[in-house]
């Protein structure tokens, strides 16, 4: 997936106040485009249709846990990196998400350092996969 300024955040977080902090939080960053929702459903197909590549999503909501959307992301194929966070002490589904293919664990209370991390590294990550894209495209168009 070739990714382009601004990148755009998915927050998913069935509590309106932690989500409105996620928003606070990414918003900081003028790169960042941020997409706010409550259900996974939701989310999941604004992540698809949109093309979303960077995804903050809560362990623990109703109907489907972060894991699940975890895996729905992992299943699209479109390297989207995915975040996982959490207020929860066990750490079993935080784990999994790990073995998943989650990028980072973040604990809550989120800080703005943790989420600047996050940010950056899916920054990172990006720009080298758009990159190798981009220098295999050319390769290809030379032969």
């Amino acid at each position: 997936m070739i990714v382009s300024i601004p990148y755009k955040v998915a927050i998913l977080d069935d509590d309106h106040f932690h989500r409105k902090v996620l928003e606070r939080l990414c918003g900081a960053f003028p790169w960042v485009k941020t997409y706010s929702y409550a259900y996974p459903s939701e989310a999941l197909e604004a992540i698809q249709q949109e093309r979303i590549p960077i995804v903050l999503v809560d362990i623990n909501m109703p109907g489907m846990y972060g894991d699940d959307v975890l895996r729905h992301c992992m299943a699209l194929k479109q390297g989207i990196q995915v975040y996982v966070i959490t207020g929860a002490e066990n750490m079993v589904i935080a784990n999994r998400c790990l073995d998943l293919g989650a990028r980072i664990i973040i604990r809550k209370p989120v800080t703005d350092e943790v989420i600047a991390e996050a940010l950056q590294d899916a920054k990172i990550h990006l720009d080298r996969c758009s990159d190798t894209i981009k220098k295999f495209a050319r390769r290809k168009k030379e032969v």
